[in-house]
C-alpha cells in the first residue's frame, strides 16, 4: 500500500500500485483507479523496520526469561522461617 498526495492536497491510499508509462494505477476501496504522474505531489510507502522488530523480540525474550527465572527460583526456595514440628505451638 502506498499513500499518494495529489497536487490538490488530497491523500489517496492506493493498494497494488503500478506505474505504466506516465500513469500511476492501483486499487482504492476495491475500485481500480488511474492518475497521471503529473498529478502526484508525494508518494509514501510503509517500510519494514528490522532493527526495531529485532529489539522488540529481544526485549520480550529477555523479560520472559527473567520472569521464568524469578518464578522458578521463588518456587524452589526453602520456607523463610524455621519449620516447627512440635505438637506444642508455644514451643516453637
Amino acid at each position: 500500500m502506498v499513500w499518494v498526495t495529489k497536487t490538490d492536497n488530497t491523500v489517496v491510499a492506493l493498494q497494488s500500485p503500478q506505474i505504466i508509462a506516465d500513469t500511476l494505477g492501483g486499487f482504492v476501496k476495491g475500485d481500480f483507479v488511474e492518475m497521471p504522474l503529473s498529478s502526484v505531489q508525494v508518494l509514501r510507502a510503509r517500510q519494514a523496520a528490522p532493527r526495531r522488530t529485532l529489539l522488540l523480540v529481544g526485549g520480550v525474550t529477555v523479560a520472559s526469561v527473567l520472569a521464568l527465572g524469578i518464578a522458578f527460583h521463588s518456587a524452589s526456595a526453602p520456607p523463610s522461617g524455621p519449620a516447627c514440628n512440635d505438637a506444642d505451638p508455644e514451643a516453637c
